[in-house]
């Protein structure tokens, strides 16, 4: 969807600019178009290797989390095994992004009170799974951000 919004958009622009200057020439070389076409293959490996490693992390950590509620499932830890249930519903949502050719895990949490069982959960397992899902980078510890203004947290793991 995004490659045909792109072209779209990249066809009106061309038509824009041919209307506006019909009298000058275009030299298009083909060095050019094969910057342009490695960039876009370059985007397009970075975005599907994203959404592939979101998959696999969504589905490791609430794995994960779910077998933790199920084992503990004795009156004393109840309230340990809706806790593990809330984390799984969290980390459903992890997003796995690039920016400034930099990888960036985010997992929104919410509530304050998830956020410290979630670190104590994630600490070394979520590391364990970067380094085995991306061995050649290197990671920042967990950190936990609040979005201003409001009482929502998240984690993020940065790569260095």
């Amino acid at each position: 969807m995004k490659i045909i919004t792109i072209t779209l958009m990249l066809v009106v622009i061309i038509g824009i600019w041919v209307l506006l200057y019909p009298e000058s020439e275009l030299t298009i070389r083909a060095g050019d178009v094969r910057q342009v076409s490695n960039k876009l293959y370059q985007v397009l490996k970075t975005w599907a290797n994203n959404r592939l490693q979101t998959h696999r992390l969504r589905q490791s950590l609430v794995q994960r989390e779910v077998m933790l509620a199920h084992s503990r499932q004795l009156q004393i830890m109840s309230i340990n095994s809706e806790q593990h249930e809330l984390a799984a519903k969290a980390f459903r949502r992890t997003i796995v992004f690039q920016k400034h050719q930099k990888t960036k895990v985010v997992i929104p949490i919410g509530s304050p009170a998830l956020v410290d069982f979630a670190e104590n959960e994630l600490n070394s397992y979520l590391l364990n799974l970067l380094v085995e899902y991306y061995p050649t980078h290197h990671w920042h510890p967990l950190e936990t951000k609040r979005i201003p203004w409001t009482n929502y947290f998240y984690l993020t793991i940065k790569q260095k």
